[in-house]
């Protein structure tokens, strides 16, 4: 019973706001938001959403507040973005949301799908870009496919050709899935 509780447990965010807490459970919709969390009848639910197929956003899906209510729940989100995005892609990577498509070896870019329902959209990373003194150095090869991977642990994009987290790189998911409109 008590494992059950757990694994729909809800994760708190941000707390007393606009006289709630706000947060989301861990099996609800693959578009970042978040909800009320006190337990009401599902008709008093509010609910907002952060992002629009990796494009930040603040935009009520469900709402019982005032406008003033509102904008100071986004105020508050805004304040704290960075903190929700983290909590995010914790639970995107604990729920298999996240995956590397490909790698183009040429062109040196991750290709990276994010979530697997109707929000579904591919995010370029490109290597050169954000490791440009690599590229200019001709001593270094290429990266290629098998250089990539998913670390669960640090929630980002392992990359080198040692695995050894001494000898990679390491780029967080949080800097490249989500982005300003």
């Amino acid at each position: 019973m008590t494992y059950q509780y757990l694994k729909n447990a809800m994760a708190v965010v941000i707390r007393d706001v606009v006289g709630d807490s706000w947060g989301f459970f861990s099996r609800e919709d693959q578009r970042m938001h978040l909800q009320t969390t006190k337990r009401r009848k599902k008709s008093n639910l509010s609910k907002v959403w952060l992002e629009r197929r990796g494009v930040r956003c603040f935009e009520k899906a469900t709402w019982r507040f005032s406008q003033s209510e509102f904008r100071e729940l986004q105020q508050t989100v805004e304040e704290n973005r960075y903190d929700i995005e983290v909590e995010w892609i914790d639970l995107m990577v604990e729920k298999g949301w996240m995956k590397i498509q490909g790698f183009d070896h040429t062109r040196q870019v991750i290709l990276l799908e994010v979530y697997t329902d109707h929000n579904k959209f591919i995010r370029e990373v490109d290597l050169k870009k954000i490791f440009p003194g690599r590229y200019h150095v001709d001593q270094y090869r290429p990266y290629t496919a098998q250089d990539i991977q998913l670390d669960r642990v640090m929630k980002a994009l392992s990359i080198g050709e040692n695995q050894d987290r001494d000898h990679t790189h390491h780029i967080l998911l949080v800097d490249v899935v989500f982005q300003d409109p």
